[in-house]
């Protein structure tokens, strides 16, 4: 149906995410890679699982667009953002953008202000102080009912 979709020219790419785990998703590549342009998956600081499935997202051939690089808001709760919690969601989306195996990282914003700032991460190279506040972040206990299938299944050590 996608082809046809694609042939009649009411589409131009197709692509899939859900709130799988890795290993679903590693099972959709294989069995439905080769019907699909791109893939949606969870990755950020703190959510890593991601690093074990890009691979094969790029066998595939997927482009690769993340999302919730701030945990859906939760690393960001309770930061002083105009203070010394400043450029911190800047540099969560470097982190993810630092991947070579990322092509999109996607995430919501609020303000024109939030939007600038996120679009800048794509110029930054993390300092070792940068990458020690993200550390920081991401070892930070976090505690919401909307978060927990991204500590679940998305975190590893």
């Amino acid at each position: 149906a996608l082809d046809k979709l694609k042939q009649q020219g009411k589409i131009r790419f197709t692509g899939f995410g859900c709130h799988f785990t890795p290993e679903l998703f590693l099972e959709a590549f294989d069995k439905f890679g080769d019907y699909f342009d791109i893939c949606s998956i969870p990755y950020n600081i703190r959510h890593r699982a991601a690093e074990k499935i890009l691979p094969a997202a790029r066998k595939k051939g997927l482009g690769v667009i993340t999302i919730k690089p701030f945990a859906r808001g939760a690393f960001l709760q309770k930061r002083d953002l105009k203070g010394p919690d400043a450029g911190l969601p800047r540099d969560m989306i470097a982190f993810v953008l630092e991947n070579e195996l990322v092509d999109i990282c996607t995430c919501g914003v609020h303000t024109i202000e939030q939007t600038r700032e996120n679009f800048s991460a794509s110029a930054v190279k993390l300092s070792p102080d940068q990458r020690k506040r993200l550390e920081k972040v991401a070892g930070a206990p976090v505690d919401s009912e909307e978060y927990a299938w991204l500590e679940r299944d998305w975190r590893y050590a």
